[in-house]
């Protein structure tokens, strides 16, 4: 342990020696952020537009309509079956109500027809807007049973209902997504800053084996695993201050609602951290130059980033490739978040913590096996 510390304080030595190292590592977290929250922070809450087409013009569409337009957070806009189209192709409306000519009619016999929803985004929307249509024409058709197809009854009883004081009211929530959507990206962009800052710091190792530094050292009383794990350790200390800058700087100076815990975040990248620094020393247990390391750490961390989720969502990609996801540790840190914003208990995750240590004991096994291996060695190129 003795060799461990030492070799821990030798190597902060010589990471902080150049100031440039540590003002990067500081503005890594405050980079991940800002890209993030201008990616992402400019979405707002908007007014779903939808165009109504009324060809019926009879009381129960008139009304319909009137229901619509004065519910919050929809805008309506009247058009004719002929700008139907237009409207939808232009964004001028995201959805179209159609009332066709009966169906007032339809709705007194009840058996409603003569109505169409279209919509060019799909369920996104139309799912909204049927949701309200359903329930406030499923009031209207329960009358219509009542009276049994009798006209001026129905129109009776339609009257009062429409004069009383209960009926569907909307209300708006608070929305989550945005500030999900940018915690689970800062968090990407972060992913992708831990691979190259704990990449950088394992680049030490292979200064060291450039300038003999490294085989001198082992001559010395200091073991191979020693050596890896002192600088396993400076690795993961450098990402946890930078995990802790990151979520203090959302909280505080951002103001992004996690929507978990501080200790929960910092648990789940703390962990993702040591798999991080297990695959850095692979890369460099294997790598056979500076350059070499460089390389192949490109090649590996940036498809892989991608392919997990880290710049966009994972959602959005075809599904082999989010079958091929499931082979990477980026997903299920994300996917760990993501489950944990959605309200899933930190004991249920119990899978994905176990998954990310196996990854990261699996890389840390590895790249000790191939340092110690590799001991011997007197020739570095």
């Amino acid at each position: 342990m003795k060799n461990i510390i030492w070799m821990m304080r030798n190597a902060f030595k010589v990471v902080f020696k150049d100031k440039k190292n540590a003002l990067i590592f500081l503005l890594g977290p405050v980079i991940c952020i800002m890209i993030a929250v201008t990616a992402y922070g400019h979405w707002e809450e908007g007014e779903i537009r939808i165009g109504v087409v009324n060809e019926d013009q009879d009381y129960i569409a008139n009304d319909t309509v009137k229901f619509f337009t004065g519910m919050k957070n929809i805008k309506v806009e009247e058009i004719t079956q002929s700008e139907m189209q237009e409207a939808l192709t232009s964004g001028s409306v995201e959805s179209v109500i159609y009332l066709e000519k009966g169906f007032t009619n339809s709705i007194e016999k009840g058996n409603p027809s003569h109505i169409q929803l279209i919509s060019i985004k799909g369920a996104e929307v139309t799912t909204f807007i049927e949701s309200y249509l359903y329930q406030y024409l499923g009031n209207i058709l329960a009358i219509s049973k009542q009276v049994q197809a009798d006209h001026e009854a129905f129109k009776t009883a339609y009257n009062q209902y429409q004069q009383e004081s209960y009926g569907i009211s909307a209300h708006t929530v608070e929305d989550t997504s945005k500030n999900n959507i940018m915690t689970v990206r800062t968090m990407g962009f972060l992913i992708i800053i831990m691979f190259f800052t704990a990449g950088n710091l394992a680049a030490l190792i292979l200064k060291e084996k450039e300038k003999r530094t490294y085989f001198r050292l082992m001559v010395a009383p200091i073991s191979a695993k020693e050596y890896v794990l002192s600088n396993a350790f400076v690795n993961v200390l450098v990402m946890v201050f930078q995990i802790i800058i990151t979520i203090t700087l959302m909280k505080t100076l951002f103001k992004i609602d996690l929507r978990l815990s501080f200790m929960e975040m910092f648990f789940v990248m703390s962990l993702f951290a040591v798999v991080t620094v297990g695959i850095s020393l692979c890369i460099v247990a294997f790598a056979k130059s500076s350059a070499a390391a460089s390389a192949i750490q490109n090649v590996i961390v940036t498809p892989t980033c991608m392919l997990s989720g880290c710049f966009f969502p994972l959602e959005v990609m075809p599904e082999v490739i989010q079958k091929i996801a499931n082979f990477l540790p980026q997903t299920w840190v994300l996917e760990t978040i993501a489950q944990l914003q959605g309200g899933a208990a930190f004991s249920s995750l119990y899978m994905n913590i176990l998954v990310l240590l196996a990854f990261g004991l699996t890389f840390f096994l590895l790249a000790v096996y191939q340092f110690s291996r590799k001991s011997d060695v007197t020739v570095f190129r």
